[in-house]
């Protein structure tokens, strides 16, 4: 990992050193991304929103919300690479720098990650998210969050809107309904994971979450075995009309820079 960077630049993982206004407040979306039940395909989502950004010549980190947890790492294939985790952030209280810290995170295919680590789990402190959060909001990239439920009234007012991801079953009803108070007011919406199993519906569960349908999502067969094979999941446009999660991913991007765009100016 080539460490080497000019002042105010960092290397996205593709050898390219991109320029971050210094002092900027925040410009770019934080996205949260949370599943209604255990399965519904958030991290993946999460993992796609990521990669979708740098795609799009963004700067775009992805931050693991689950430091207990066995790290978002392993899901994107990147476990043994070199690069800060949060246990190493232990120690990252008040004025963080984020040009200090974002070089240092591993990459995954242009994407920054900040990942839990499987080998040392470590409970955060509200302090450390709070202020290496704060340093990542005045970068003007784009964040993409990857929470756990009973977290989210802690991180839902840190991001500029929270995709809650959801199945075709009643148990992702109950658990998205279950998640509405703790979104407070931040702005929300819905991706409904297929196939159905059942008789409901993509539409059939956002009317009964009370949550706006912002997407769907196929299962996607080869997502096992690019896991399997350490590439992490296979982002890509995919033939018919709906349910591509590259399409998906966009159209989240464009709601949460509009959200972003009216969001108030960082200090």
């Amino acid at each position: 990992m080539d460490e080497r960077r000019g002042r105010g630049q960092w290397r996205d993982g593709t050898g390219r050193g991109r320029t971050a206004p210094e002092g900027a407040a925040r410009s770019g979306p934080h996205l949260g991304v949370v599943g209604a039940c255990g399965g519904a395909g958030a991290s993946v989502l999460a993992a796609a929103l990521a990669r979708v950004a740098a795609r799009a010549d963004d700067r775009a980190l992805l931050v693991d919300g689950d430091a207990r947890g066995g790290g978002l790492d392993v899901l994107l294939g990147i476990e043994d690479d070199p690069g800060l985790r949060w246990p190493d952030l232990h120690a990252a209280r008040g004025e963080v720098s984020a040009e200090d810290v974002v070089p240092l995170l591993p990459a995954w295919h242009g994407v920054r990650v900040l990942s839990a680590d499987r080998t040392r789990p470590w409970a955060l402190t509200p302090d450390v998210p709070t202020d290496v959060l704060r340093a990542l909001q005045r970068t003007g990239d784009v964040v993409v969050h990857d929470l756990r439920a009973p977290d989210l009234a802690a991180w839902a007012d840190r991001c500029t809107a929270v995709v809650v991801v959801a199945r075709c079953d009643l148990t992702s009803v109950a658990g998205a309904v279950a998640l509405r108070d703790a979104l407070g007011a931040t702005p929300a919406g819905l991706v409904v994971r297929g196939p159905a199993p059942g008789r409901l519906g993509a539409h059939d569960v956002a009317d009964a979450t009370g949550l706006p349908l912002w997407g769907e999502v196929r299962r996607d067969r080869a997502l096992p075995g690019a896991v399997e094979r350490g590439e992490g999941p296979p982002v890509r446009a995919r033939r018919g009309a709906g349910g591509d999660l590259r399409r998906t991913a966009v159209a989240l991007l464009t709601h949460a820079r509009a959200f972003a765009a009216r969001a108030p100016v960082a200090p």
